[in-house]
């Protein structure tokens, strides 16, 4: 698998093995959420054919369904 970390100002309500998009795509979950420095950092493990993310890509936090659940979309 292709690991990325990324480092986000909130984290709400996203849990280890939320689904992570790449451009539309399901494309891995959340690995591990950790908070450094008062932020969020999340190690995202998506499946290779999505990798390598390239420079301007761009990390959002949507929801996934009305019962809260969020999701991790990435644009690459």
């Amino acid at each position: 698998p292709y690991r990325v970390e990324v480092v986000l100002d909130n984290a709400a309500n996203l849990i280890e093995g939320s689904l992570v998009k790449v451009n539309g795509f399901d494309a891995g979950r959340i690995e591990a959420l950790d908070v450094v420095d008062g932020r969020a950092r999340l190690t995202l493990v998506l499946d290779r054919e999505f990798a390598p993310l390239h420079d301007g890509a761009t990390v959002t936090v949507i929801w996934k369904a009305l019962l809260g659940e969020r999701l991790v979309n990435l644009t690459d």
